[in-house]
């Protein structure tokens, strides 16, 4: 092979790099051509950013037969909603400003080629409140919990405990889309103490949010309320106790139309009451309601049926 310099009479003969008669090496040059790019891809990406972070996006560009060495690689990023992100022309470099969604874009001037991939900016550092965690379902038997759903969540984790000075337990895990949870073959007057917290994945790593707010949750009570004895001047009601129950309170009326007054709270030991100094064939009317203290506060389990009693005839 000959290589001539442009304004040299001369040629030279770079040959194939194999000795000459005289011993010489001859040099040889290897030539290396850019091909034209004919796709874009994005090789570094993700679904979703949180506002308390930045990410890079990179895209490259190949050749008909994948290669990357191509005239003119150079990238310019563009986001579609400027109001939710912003990116960095050159770096691909997105800035969160508030939660929404848009495309980031790719743009190649050599093939004309533009790509964009979806983007969602989300809160992030979920917690407290934010899950909205509340009692959904209550009957004899079952407490039924509801949350909101955190993006890109792909789980939760339940715990729970019996009462507030217990330490929390692991009850079970869900998947991500899951919002709902039922707890069953509880006994009717039945405290529980639920709190959450999601799991997501960025980068391949496995994480966690922080815990949310806990919620008592109860199962409806099953007083059983009834009258177990009458004289002419006294009534005696009866009553089931409830599990998590730290007392009770009974109210009566002398009639359907009166208000209701309370006349006794009990311990949660005491599972019968006497009201004495009444008048002969006097009908009343009852009620009672178990009751359980969390943080000094006093909360309450629903009321009984009404309960009609009367004293004994003269």
């Amino acid at each position: 092979m000959l290589l001539r310099a442009d304004g040299d009479d001369h040629a030279v003969d770079i040959g194939d790099g194999l000795p000459k008669a005289d011993g010489a090496v001859q040099k040889r040059f290897e030539m290396q051509v850019k091909t034209e790019p004919v796709k874009l891809q994005f090789t570094r990406t993700r679904e979703w950013v949180s506002l308390d972070e930045r990410f890079r996006f990179e895209a490259k560009a190949f050749d008909a037969n994948g290669g990357e060495d191509v005239i003119d690689s150079q990238i310019e990023y563009s986001s579609s909603n400027e109001a939710v992100f912003k990116v960095d022309k050159k770096s691909g470099v997105v800035t969160p400003l508030k939660t929404g969604a848009g495309y980031i874009k790719a743009y190649n001037a050599r093939s004309g080629i533009t790509i964009s991939k979806a983007l969602t900016v989300i809160k992030g550092g979920y917690t407290g409140a934010d899950y909205g965690l509340k009692q959904s379902v209550t009957t004899k038997n079952i407490i039924g919990l509801r949350w909101n759903k955190i993006p890109y969540a792909t789980g939760y984790q339940i715990d729970y405990k019996l009462k507030p000075s217990d330490p929390w337990k692991k009850l079970t895990t869900v998947g991500g889309t899951v919002t709902s949870y039922r707890q069953s073959k509880l006994k009717p007057g039945t405290v529980r103490y639920y709190r959450i917290k999601a799991f997501y994945e960025k980068d391949g790593v496995k994480k966690a949010y922080a815990y949310s707010h806990w919620v008592d949750g109860k199962t409806l009570p099953d007083y059983k309320l009834k009258q177990s004895a009458k004289t002419k001047n006294s009534v005696t009601l009866k009553w089931s106790k409830q599990p998590s129950a730290a007392g009770y309170q009974i109210q009566y009326r002398a009639s359907k139309s009166a208000a209701w007054k309370t006349i006794k709270t009990a311990n949660a030991k005491t599972l019968s009451f006497k009201q004495t100094k009444l008048k002969p064939g006097k009908t009343l009317y009852y009620r009672v309601r178990a009751y359980y203290k969390v943080a000094g506060t006093t909360r309450y389990f629903g009321w009984s049926p009404i309960l009609t009693a009367k004293t004994a005839k003269k």
